[in-house]
């Protein structure tokens, strides 16, 4: 079967100047069995100059099984007015695994002797979605508090390039071992560090037992009889992007109270350096945090509660990245950026009395017995 390294994507995308974008961008079952009905589905946009004679075929052994590629796609059409099949560029397959096989390719051949594999399905393994792109501009997030690498995932998974900040040793590990091909692919790059405005080594307190509790900000909920504290590098938000030397597209920040010290740095970057969206954890000091996103140039707000039954469903079709299915859990931050439900922006005035309300109802359901919830807050100019 075909080596399904990041290293041959980059090298084959490099070969030929026919495409403009390919993914995978669903896949069902996540996880293929045995005799699984399996579908598959994604994108190929190939440029003016491509023959219409290109192939999309399913390698099984010495067999090929043809891909229905030719699906209408407004969104691709709108993307890629003048490219040869943007308006439909869609494909979709749906085959039974087969019997004695444990690998199954989507292969897009070109006349020019290139082919290139889309994704590899292996028999009772994770799938990763990948992406084939030309497009190097508004792709990068950075996922500060990466938690479980579950927001990191759907990230990587809508094609965007992530930098995840992760303060805990042990978590951070763990992300480097989930997301091993994407880093060794500069798809993703990883720093165990805490984010801190004037330090550069902070007592990190670990909550053991709800370790996404865990602070360098000395956040009550990350104190229990069971804590522990570490020694562990800092860095400033600000000197993070200078040092990536890219404007951040979205950047996420879930630190557990630590959110005041990253903003506080974003004072000290260009302004063409500060990204397009950002959203906070809402904590003691959201005033605070409020009045550095004002000064900052951003006027637009929106409040989300978090929480799996709260969260807004994704948009489909997407208007953030690729179309990608996901069901958000508890740990998942949700949808960013143009995928917020638009009605939902507002002012400054309107947010404060959002989030004054939203303070109100938390108390409530404390005063009832109930867990108070929580929110974030997003931002755009």
């Amino acid at each position: 079967m075909v080596d399904m390294s990041f290293e041959l994507f980059q090298r084959k995308i490099e070969d030929t100047d026919l495409i403009h974008y390919a993914t995978v961008d669903f896949i069902n079952p996540s996880k293929i069995t045995k005799g699984a009905s399996v579908t598959l589905g994604g994108v190929v946009v190939l440029k003016n100059s491509a023959p219409k004679s290109c192939e999309l075929f399913l390698d099984v052994k010495t067999e090929k099984i043809k891909v229905n590629w030719g699906i209408e796609s407004p969104k691709m059409r709108q993307m890629y007015p003048d490219s040869i099949n943007s308006s439909h560029s869609r494909f979709k397959v749906n085959f039974i695994w087969p019997k004695g096989v444990d690998a199954v390719a989507l292969i897009l051949r070109l006349p020019d002797g290139i082919s290139i594999p889309l994704i590899e399905l292996c028999l009772d393994k994770p799938i990763e979605i990948k992406e084939i792109t030309i497009e190097p501009n508004n792709r990068l997030i950075f996922d500060i508090g990466a938690y479980n690498g579950n927001d990191t995932a759907y990230y990587l998974a809508k094609g965007f390039r992530v930098v995840a900040v992760e303060a805990n040793p042990e978590l951070a590990k763990l992300l480097e071992e989930r997301f091993f091909t994407h880093i060794k692919a500069n798809r993703l790059i990883l720093i165990n560090k805490a984010i801190h405005y004037s330090q550069t080594v902070v007592e990190f307190i670990v909550n053991p037992e709800r370790l996404e509790w865990s602070s360098a900000s000395g956040a009550s909920k990350a104190k229990t009889s069971k804590s522990y504290a570490l020694k562990i590098p800092a860095i400033k938000l600000s000197d993070l992007i200078t040092m990536i030397g890219e404007r951040p597209y979205y950047i996420k920040i879930d630190i557990e109270g630590g959110e005041h010290d990253a903003l506080m740095s974003l004072r000290e970057i260009p302004k063409d350096y500060l990204p397009n969206y950002i959203s906070i954890e809402l904590n003691p000091k959201l005033w605070d945090n409020i009045e550095i996103l004002y000064e900052l140039g951003y006027r637009r707000f929106q409040l989300v509660r978090q929480g799996k039954p709260f969260l807004p469903a994704p948009r489909w079709p997407s208007q953030e990245g690729l179309d990608f299915r996901c069901v958000f859990g508890y740990d998942m931050s949700g949808p960013f950026g143009l995928d917020l439900p638009e009605n939902k922006w507002v002012g400054l005035a309107d947010i404060i009395r959002q989030i004054i309300e939203a303070q109100k109802n938390m108390a409530d359901r404390v005063s009832k017995g109930e867990r108070p919830g929580w929110y974030d807050l997003h931002c755009s100019f």
